[in-house]
């Protein structure tokens, strides 16, 4: 299997919230307590959200301006997936789609609204714009990690652990009909592998989305599941493009420059503070237990739960 994107891109909390004085006990195992114990409302919630997002994009645009930059990082498993697909449709042989990659992956996703979903598309085509060759997520895929359960694992440990949790999941799946959280001000959070758009919890919703990935925690975990995510950061971010060539930064070969290509960010991030949106998760759509090749928004539907 190609190598992860991740490899190049660690997993850092970059709020700060990490380095203040927690009251979280020895005896909590929910990796979301911490921040929500160190901050002491709703609006430190999101500030710590924020000052994630800032402070990442500023980090990435340094690494990307820098004279050790060697490039876009190609996501070459996708770069497969797409060279098998436009192989398929001109009807040449391809290589079986499963044999790309055999290690699987179990997830609880939430879905956009309409809203966002034509937003993402807007965005997408400004960013298409200046590289034509940049993969974008399709709308009916987008997604947010509600939770990561388990990540590149062997499709046996999948499958068991989906059995585990059957039983379960009607309940899991209702919390967020049950405890709503509120999602606001969208941004493009971005590095060299891919682009996202990212929103901070709304000040004005005491049960955040960090609540909302604690108490997930606690109910997989009560079920004798062990969770095995890589990360728990304070970002709620989709995922809407990567890059499956490199060519279309190199102004040598026609493509754009790097600093054209933030400065069009800037301009995406400029034109989003005036847009509003408010997001309720589970709004139009219900949370979604998913199993299987998930890093494109694929893979198999275990369960889904209730919109409203």
């Amino acid at each position: 299997m190609p190598d992860s994107t991740d490899i190049y891109n660690p997993f850092e909390d970059l709020s700060g919230v990490s380095e203040k004085p927690s009251t979280v006990t020895a005896e909590s195992s929910n990796p979301y307590d911490t921040l929500i114990a160190t901050c002491k409302n709703a609006a430190e919630i999101t500030k710590a959200y924020e000052i994630h997002r800032i402070n990442r994009n500023k980090q990435q645009s340094e690494k990307m301006l820098s004279k050790d930059f060697t490039g876009m990082i190609v996501d070459k498993t996708l770069q497969e997936f797409e060279h098998a697909r436009t192989a398929e449709l001109a009807g040449q042989p391809v290589h079986n789609p499963q044999e790309i990659g055999t290690k699987v992956c179990l997830t609880l996703w939430v879905r956009p609204t309409k809203q966002i979903k034509d937003l993402v598309k807007t965005i997408q085509d400004k960013l298409v714009d200046l590289a034509p060759d940049f993969w974008c997520m399709s709308g009916e895929k987008l997604h947010m990690t509600a939770l990561e359960l388990s990540h590149s694992k062997p499709y046996e440990l999948i499958n068991t652990h989906v059995e585990i949790l059957r039983p379960h999941l009607p309940e899991i799946l209702s919390l967020q009909t049950r405890n709503r959280t509120v999602l606001v001000k969208p941004m493009v959070s971005f590095d060299a592998a891919a682009m996202a758009i990212s929103f901070v919890p709304a000040e004005d919703c005491e049960y955040s989305c960090h609540h909302f990935r604690r108490d997930l925690h606690n109910m997989v975990v009560a079920t004798g599941m062990e969770i095995t995510s890589r990360y728990v950061l304070p970002s709620a971010h989709i995922t809407i493009g990567r890059f499956i060539t490199a060519k279309n930064h190199y102004p040598t070969e026609g493509g754009v420059s790097i600093e054209k290509w933030l400065e069009r960010i800037a301009e995406i991030n400029k034109w989003l503070e005036n847009v509003q949106v408010r997001w309720t998760v589970g709004e139009e759509a219900g949370m979604v237990c998913q199993s299987g090749k998930l890093w494109y928004g694929d893979g198999e539907t275990v369960m889904v739960g209730e919109g409203f």
